[in-house]
């Protein structure tokens, strides 16, 4: 599917109100993101975009492409994960070197919940996770009880 084709089917869906991108590395591709993200722009959809590049390290890229997709980003998060530095206690990232980098006044940092992990036990005793958040301790909990 095009991304054109992607924005207008988002479009469809008045719950859509913007979209994320992430990993691989967004930057890495940076003629397509920046298309992607300027076509988002135009439809008003908000934009929000993990790299494992810090900000300055984009700045310096000196690519038009990489300028382009940063005028077209509201939320830039940015740094690699570290595992060393593992941290859930904000919203979305897992390491404590992670930025939000607030491009456009669009958002601000209590828009985003905090992170929550779902716990399903299904009839037959499995168990199944989903979230972000220390799921070694939750594992560990469950097999306590």
């Amino acid at each position: 599917m095009s991304p054109e084709e992607i924005i207008a089917q988002s479009l469809q869906d008045s719950r859509v109100e913007g979209i994320t991108v992430l990993g691989g590395e967004p930057f890495e591709q940076p003629e397509p993101l920046a298309k992607l993200l300027t076509l988002a722009w135009k439809n008003k959809l908000s934009t929000v975009v993990f790299t494992g590049y810090t900000h300055e390290q984009l700045l310096a890229n000196g690519l038009p492409a990489v300028t382009t997709a940063l005028c077209h980003t509201d939320v830039l998060i940015d740094g690699p994960y570290r595992k060393a530095e593992r941290d859930f206690s904000r919203p979305l990232v897992g390491s404590a070197n992670q930025r939000f980098l607030f491009l456009t006044d669009r958002y601000i940092m209590d828009d985003f919940p905090p992170n929550r992990v779902e716990v399903r036990i299904g009839k037959d005793g499995s168990i199944a996770l989903n979230g972000m958040g220390p799921m070694e301790k939750i594992i560990r909990k469950i097999k306590e009880y």
